[in-house]
């Protein structure tokens, strides 16, 4: 027979439950207050298979180790209508041994095959105690209802098995310190907000998903109050990172979107994959709107590890701070594909985390880096001392520079307050076939500019050092270079193939106007040297036909 329990019942003693069954499939059903007190005093427990248990009274558990509702066996169903409120914490009776951990969960199922759904409310409040938990492969937890917690090192759902679910549609209210909304582990797990989270503290996360091959989704609205809290993060191997929704952040250090590695796991981040289709907002110093191979959070602060990751924007990134860049990517063979909006507005911001960091659009600090911004992609710097596009300016303890490369394509707008596009001592190349409003700064290092047909530069290309090539296409408009290396002992080349065949046709659309050369490429293009006299030129300076 089902158990439909209508009497309000209180203990006080060590491990003495309030309500129990280890009955196979039993039928569980509370109407009334229950209260204990002890340690391991659990307000609902179930020691069996295919047991469902429902809630539509009042819960409340204090001891350490006391969960509200728990059950243990495979295909346990947890369905709360009523109140739930844990106050205790962890109990571990032997530090030095791993496994004998008891924590105060508010619902929680142990077994394969679980459904944990909560419609009405769940609260927290000691050390590493969680909301709703789900432990086994194939499982479900979802909230309906509302969540608060106030613990710490722990989260309001968490799942731990492969292809578990945890879901929020409804309302989840995080605080404390080290705590997440949504966690998720185990081999294509998922962790999914369909509803509001809002955090409030230090060191929060809105939705993570860790070790290996997880998707980590936002359809909703998080909004987050604190310094080093994130809305999104996947910390290990081969994470999807999700953002339909809208992600609202104020706070130091605090982002929108992380991904890393962890290497304590020896994992080095490899193939995790962002999207972000929705909106991120952040505003606050060093407020990254998504970071691959970059943490706020825990002992991988500042630069952590990340390789060959992708990040697709198709929506819009607006972050307003010294240091708050739009987008980084750390590591090497990462790829940026912008179709959407990137608009950063703030200056440097120098600390021992980053070292001295710009809030430019787009960061890059890696080698074999590729950046594409589509035709209706936007990139703007707003404040002249960060790049609308930085590549591998920033040095970092055992990564050289001048061994980098990066390689940025542009179809879209590019715009700088002062410099569009800020290049260091590595191989940088350019490519524009759109619009770059602002100066293009290549740094040291071989690097190559081309611009292509229906192009625009609005601004100058400044070389640097190194043996520069730059290509010119036919219906590239007017270019000025600021300082072309001209002469025999210059190494730098301009490719006018399109134009001349021979060093004689250059020179007699050559003119001297004041201090600089202007060759008129055809009746549209032409190409500007800036402070260089005509009479230094040599054949040895252009590629020709």
């Amino acid at each position: 027979m089902p158990i439909n329990n209508f009497t309000d019942k209180s203990t006080s003693g060590f491990d003495e439950d309030a309500l129990t069954t280890s009955t196979l499939g039993e039928r569980v059903r509370n109407f009334a207050r229950l209260a204990t007190s002890g340690e391991l005093a659990d307000g609902i427990a179930a020691d069996a298979d295919d047991v469902s248990i429902v809630n539509f009274g009042e819960v409340e558990t204090a001891g350490k180790g006391a969960a509200g509702i728990i059950a243990r066996g495979s295909n346990a169903s947890i369905v709360n209508f009523g109140s739930v409120a844990t106050l205790g914490g962890i109990r571990d009776p032997d530090p030095d041994v791993d496994g004998d951990e008891a924590f105060a969960e508010g619902l929680v199922a142990e077994g394969d095959g679980f459904r944990v759904v909560n419609f009405g409310r769940v609260h927290v409040e000691g050390e590493s105690s969680s909301c709703l938990v789900g432990v086994g492969a194939d499982g479900v937890v979802v909230n309906y209802g509302v969540l608060s917690t106030e613990s710490f090192q722990s989260s309001a759902i968490a799942v731990d098995g492969e292809r578990a679910q945890a879901v929020n549609a409804g309302l989840i209210r995080v605080g404390g310190e080290d705590n997440t909304a949504l966690f998720a582990t185990g081999e294509d797990a998922v962790a999914v907000n369909r509803g509001l989270i809002l955090i409030d503290g230090p060191r929060l996360t809105g939705v993570e998903g860790v070790i290996v091959n997880t998707d980590v989704i936002n359809k909703g609205v998080i909004r987050i109050e604190g310094e080093r809290s994130v809305g999104l993060t996947g910390f290990g191997d081969g994470h999807w990172i999700e953002n339909l929704g809208t992600i609202d952040v104020h706070g130091f250090f605090s982002g929108g979107i992380q991904a890393r590695g962890i290497v304590s796991f020896g994992l080095d981040g490899v193939d995790l994959e962002i999207l972000n289709a929705g909106r991120i907002t952040t505003d606050g110093d060093l407020g990254i709107g998504i970071g691959l191979g970059v943490s706020s959070a825990g002992k991988s602060e500042g630069f952590s590890p990340a390789e060959n990751g992708s990040i697709v924007n198709r929506g819009a990134i607006e972050t307003e701070g010294d240091g708050a860049a739009g987008i980084v990517m750390n590591g090497d063979g990462h790829h940026l594909v912008n179709s959407g909006r990137i608009v950063a507005d703030g200056g440097a911001f120098d600390s021992d985390l980053l070292g001295l960091f710009r809030a430019a659009g787009v960061v890059v600090t890696g080698d074999e880096a590729l950046v594409e911004n589509l035709r209706h992609g936007v990139i703007i710097s707003n404040n002249a001392e960060s790049a609308a596009v930085e590549l591998n300016v920033i040095e970092q303890d055992g990564a050289m520079t001048e061994d980098m490369s990066a390689l940025l394509e542009n179809r879209g707008l590019i715009k700088g307050a002062g410099i569009a596009v800020l290049g260091g001592a590595g191989e940088e190349t350019v490519i524009n076939h759109g619009r770059i409003v602002g100066d293009v700064d290549l740094g040291d290092g071989d690097d190559t500019y081309a611009c292509g047909k229906g192009s625009a530069l609005v601004g100058d290309l400044v070389l640097g050092g190194g043996d520069d090539l730059v290509l010119v296409a036919d219906g590239s408009g007017t270019l000025r270079i600021a300082d072309f290396e001209a002469g025999a002992g210059g190494g730098d080349i301009i490719d006018v193939s399109a134009f001349f065949s021979d060093f004689g046709d250059v020179l007699s659309h050559a003119s001297q106007k004041g201090g600089n050369t202007v060759i008129a490429l055809d009746g549209n293009d032409r190409l500007v040297l800036e402070n260089t006299l005509l009479s230094v030129l040599d054949a040895g300076d252009f590629q020709l036909a």
